[in-house]
């Protein structure tokens, strides 16, 4: 038998060789630019299978501090804290620094620590101003009055003030007084109240007689206050002085 090869087809048969060959060419020229690995640019993603690797990959993502671990500030207030008398002096004049705090002025710049006169009672011929160190955490205002009293516990000089402790826990707070009358030698005591209450007395300074051997300080002081407890009762301005 003899294969009669027309030009039909002939044609048919080279259409059929060239197809595959065309299809190949579109997909090359579908391909375009190879984009490279995604893994390069972001790093490879951590395996699915480990926890470690996924808690360190999102680590901090959506959380927010809760502040707990920041020091708690050194004027954190209390409002039932006590106060605490730290220490007193008296002197012609007060100088405050915010560094040095209280220091004596005036022309000698002494502390103020006795009075000498022939007798008593005796009126002092210059006043003066006392300096007091208090301290507390009650981050509020308080309602304050002073007294200088003798060891009878008779007041020779009284005064009111308003004291801050917002923000300010440990204060030095200076008052003036006139010259005062004072009516017993001996020792002389600083009273203070907050809020109508007795918080402490501290030793502020001696009265002594001429060719008088000084008296010894009150017996059975605490260190908190220096002195024994006042046998009149509480030194307030509601209060009369003692007979």
């Amino acid at each position: 038998m003899r294969l009669v090869v027309t030009p039909l087809l002939a044609a048919l048969v080279l259409a059929l060789g060239a197809a595959p060959a065309l299809a190949d060419e579109k997909k090359d020229k579908g391909k375009g630019k190879d984009p490279g690995n995604f893994d390069d640019l972001f790093g490879a993603p951590p395996p699915k299978n480990n926890l470690e690797e996924m808690k360190k990959a999102t680590e901090g993502v959506g959380n927010k501090s809760s502040g707990t671990g920041l020091a708690p500030k050194e004027d954190e207030t209390d409002p039932n804290a006590g106060v605490q008398l730290l220490k007193v002096f008296a002197a012609e004049r007060i100088n405050q620094d915010k560094k040095l705090g209280c220091t004596p002025g005036g022309r000698d710049k002494k502390k103020l620590v006795d009075w000498t006169f022939d007798e008593v009672p005796a009126k002092a011929n210059v006043g003066f101003e006392v300096c007091l160190t208090l301290a507390s955490k009650a981050g509020r205002e308080m309602n304050m009055n002073v007294a200088i009293v003798d060891a009878r516990n008779q007041r020779v000089a009284k005064a009111s003030d308003v004291i801050d402790f917002r923000s300010r826990p440990k204060i030095d707070h200076v008052l003036e007084f006139p010259p005062p009358l004072f009516k017993n030698a001996g020792q002389h005591f600083y009273v203070v109240d907050l809020d109508g209450k007795e918080v402490g007395r501290l030793p502020l300074f001696m009265v002594n007689l001429e060719g008088a051997a000084a008296p010894a300080p009150a017996q059975g002081a605490t260190p908190a206050t220096g002195t024994p407890p006042p046998t009149e009762g509480k030194i307030t301005d509601k209060e009369p002085d003692a007979p």
